[in-house]
């Protein structure tokens, strides 16, 4: 949303690799991965499962064109 409201294309580049990073990092009942190197249940996330897909609603929110 930062990159949006500022046209800053380097930091819509950080927040692209964060959202791919975030899509691969969760399981598929939601739970997250604690780890970037051993996919493993971690026992911290987001206030709850649903936070990753308001997240990503505001991604594609920022850069519909991520959608496609």
């Amino acid at each position: 949303m930062y990159s949006a409201a500022t046209g800053s294309d380097e930091y819509k580049g950080i927040a692209y690799q964060a959202l791919n990073y975030c899509l691969y990092a969760i399981f598929e009942d939601g739970g997250v991965s604690e780890s970037t190197i051993h996919f493993q249940k971690g026992v911290w996330q987001e206030d709850c499962h649903t936070d990753k897909i308001h997240n990503y609603i505001d991604a594609i929110n920022a850069f519909p064109e991520w959608a496609e």
